[in-house]
């Protein structure tokens, strides 16, 4: 997969960062390779580095403006499946969003929200590994959504509520971010 120096790209699955220029570095203090750098999109000050031959195994492409709104679309349609076992829900969580698998992670998103609902009507909140998959699930689509759709992540739910005719269940959250299912 070839990159630009400026794209805007998905890495580990989660994280949005822009393209930097391709370095030779000693990471291991004795052989050289070529890395790739990448510049995450909410941390500028940050930067990864992924060796040039792994940048496909790490890296995908924003998904086409098609392909957002056929998402986008399918929300209203969404079901979603409590996983009651706290270790097999945050590993499938983990794994999730590791993948950017939307057809997976709306669903999962759905499914914390629900919950999220359902525990604030009873006096409680999630676990903070849940509050930490939904956040970074919620700003994963988010940023991507608004990036290929060419508006801010604050316009976001209302250009979702225009479409659909309902609000990403994520909107009003506690935390503030405003998001995607």
């Amino acid at each position: 997969m070839d990159f630009s120096s400026g794209d805007k790209v998905i890495y580990g699955g989660c994280q949005m960062c822009i393209v930097g220029d391709v370095e030779e570095k000693s990471l291991d203090g004795v052989s050289f390779d070529e890395y790739v750098k990448l510049i995450p999109v909410d941390a500028p000050n940050s930067r990864y580095f992924v060796q040039c031959d792994k940048l496909g195994d790490r890296v995908r492409p924003l998904l086409s403006k098609d392909g957002v709104l056929s998402y986008i679309d399918s929300l209203s349609d969404l079901t979603a499946e409590w996983i009651p076992d706290r270790t097999k829900r945050r590993s499938e969580f983990s794994e999730t969003l590791k993948c950017s698998d939307y057809s997976k992670l709306l669903p999962m998103v759905k499914a914390l929200c629900d919950e999220k609902k359902k525990r604030r009507d009873a006096g409680k909140s999630l676990m903070s590994s849940d509050e930490k998959a939904l956040d970074s699930a919620t700003r994963l689509i988010s940023n991507e959504f608004s990036e290929v759709l060419g508006i801010s992540p604050e316009e976001l739910p209302s250009f979702i509520s225009r479409r659909t005719g309902t609000s990403p269940c994520w909107v009003g959250s506690a935390d503030g971010h405003q998001g995607t299912a």
